[in-house]
C-alpha cells in the first residue's frame, strides 16, 4: 500500500474531495459569481477554483458546502452526485486498505467526508461488517460525557442517552444487534463475534484503563480506522496518557441509571481534559502524523471519497510508549498552548513506568478472549 508522504492539511483535502463529487443545478448564487458558472457538469471545486482564479482570493469552500446543502433542503439549488457509493464499492476500499475476514476495528467516521452513499449511514455500515465476516467485530465510539458538572439533570442511560461525538456513532449503537458499554462517559458500541467481550464490566475503569476496552482493543490487536475524520479523533492516544501514568489525566464524576432504575454516582480518577497536540490534527501537520508515517505505522487509502486512515492499535501502544520514555512529549502536548507548557512542566519530575512493558507483553499472549 502506498504511504502518503506529502503531509497535505487534511481539512483543505477532506473539503476537495467532497466538492469535487457535488455538481450543482439552478441560478441561486450563493456566493457572488457562483451561479453564473453553473451549468450542471462542473462540480462545485471546480467553480471555486474559477472564482479564486478571478478574485484572486481564497474562498472558503466548507463554508459553500454547508450553504448548499441548506439551499438544497430548501429546494432553491439541486444538487447532483458525480459518484454515489454501493456497500460493495465500499467494501472493496476496505479490502485495498488491509482490512481482512476476522478483523476487530475501532473506527472513526465522519459522514459529511464519505460522499453521496446508496443506502446513507447503512451502507457504511453493512460494509463495515461484510468486510470482517461473521468472526469479525466493528467497534465505534459511543461516548457520551455524563458527568454530573455538564448534564446534573440527567444521568447516563446505555438505553436511550445519545452519543454526543458525531451523526454516525449515535446512529450506529441504535442498530439491532449492537451492543452498547454501559461506561456514561467513553464508552464502545459493537456489533460482531467479540462484542460482548470488548464491552463487558467497563462501568469500574476508568475510559482508557487497561483492563478496560481499549486493553481488550490492544490485547486483540484491533485496527484503528478513520473514514474522513482525519487523524484528530484518535482517542487511543489518550491510552499512552493512562498506561505511561501521565500526569495529564484528571478525575471527573459522572451518573448512570443502574438496572434497578436508581442513579449511581461514579467518579473516575483519569479523564482526558484540557488541550492535546493531536487535536489540531485536521488543521496542521502533527508530530504523530510525521512520525508515525514515516515509521509505517500509518496507512493511508480511500473509502468511498474519504482519505482514510488505518493503523494497527498494538504498533500506535508501542510506538508511542516508547517515544513517552525517550521524553518525546511533542506527540500528545505542543509547544504553543499555555495547558500543554504547564503539562510539560509537570512532566520534568514524571518517570517512565518500564513495568508497562512486561504487563503489555503477558497481555498479547492471552488468548481468552
Amino acid at each position: 500500500m502506498k504511504q502518503d508522504h506529502n503531509y497535505k492539511c487534511f481539512s483543505h483535502d477532506r473539503e476537495e474531495r467532497v466538492a469535487n463529487n457535488i455538481v450543482p443545478e439552478g441560478t441561486a448564487d450563493v456566493i457572488p459569481g457562483f451561479a453564473t458558472l453553473i451549468d450542471g457538469t462542473k462540480p462545485v471545486l471546480e467553480i471555486v477554483r474559477e472564482l479564486e482564479s478571478r478574485s484572486g482570493e481564497r474562498l472558503d469552500i466548507r463554508g459553500i458546502l454547508r450553504k448548499l446543502r441548506s439551499m438544497s433542503q430548501d429546494e432553491t439549488i439541486k444538487l447532483k452526485f458525480k459518484r454515489i457509493f454501493s456497500q460493495s464499492d465500499l467494501v472493496e476500499d476496505l479490502r485495498k486498505l488491509g482490512i481482512e475476514n476476522g478483523d476487530t476495528l475501532l473506527v472513526h467516521s465522519s459522514g459529511f467526508s464519505l460522499g453521496k452513499l446508496e443506502n446513507g449511514a447503512e451502507t457504511l455500515f453493512g460494509a463495515l461488517e461484510e468486510a470482517v465476516g461473521q468472526e469479525g467485530t466493528v467497534c465505534l465510539p459511543a461516548f457520551s460525557y455524563n458527568t454530573i458538572r455538564q448534564y446534573p439533570e440527567l444521568p447516563f442511560d446505555f438505553r436511550k442517552t445519545p452519543c454526543r461525538i458525531g451523526v454516525l456513532p449515535d446512529l450506529f449503537w441504535r442498530r439491532p444487534g449492537v451492543l452498547r458499554s454501559r461506561h456514561p462517559s467513553h464508552g464502545l458500541a459493537a456489533s460482531g463475534s467479540k462484542a460482548g467481550y470488548i464491552i463487558a464490566d467497563n462501568l469500574a475503569h476508568s475510559p482508557y484503563d487497561i483492563n478496560g476496552a481499549f486493553g481488550r482493543l490492544y490485547r486483540m490487536n484491533a485496527k484503528i480506522v478513520m473514514i474522513g475524520s482525519g487523524l484528530q479523533a484518535n482517542s487511543s492516544l489518550h491510552v499512552l496518557e493512562d498506561w505511561a501514568g501521565l500526569p495529564s489525566m484528571e478525575a471527573d464524576a459522572y451518573h448512570y441509571i443502574d438496572d434497578n432504575g436508581n442513579t449511581v454516582k461514579i467518579t473516575y480518577g483519569k479523564e482526558p481534559f484540557k488541550h492535546r497536540a493531536f487535536y489540531n490534527a485536521n488543521n496542521q501537520l502533527t508530530c504523530y502524523e510525521k512520525i508515525f508515517t514515516d515509521r509505517k505505522i500509518i496507512d493511508t487509502g480511500d473509502v468511498g471519497i474519504a482519505k482514510t486512515f488505518i493503523m494497527p492499535v498494538r504498533e500506535v501502544i508501542y510506538q508511542g510508549l516508547k517515544l513517552l520514555e525517550d521524553r518525546h512529549f511533542d506527540l500528545l502536548f505542543c509547544r504553543e498552548c499555555a495547558e500543554c507548557m504547564e503539562m510539560r512542566e509537570k512532566l520534568k519530575s514524571w518517570n517512565f513506568p518500564s513495568e508497562i512493558y512486561e504487563k503489555l507483553k503477558n497481555d498479547e499472549q492471552q488468548n481468552n478472549f
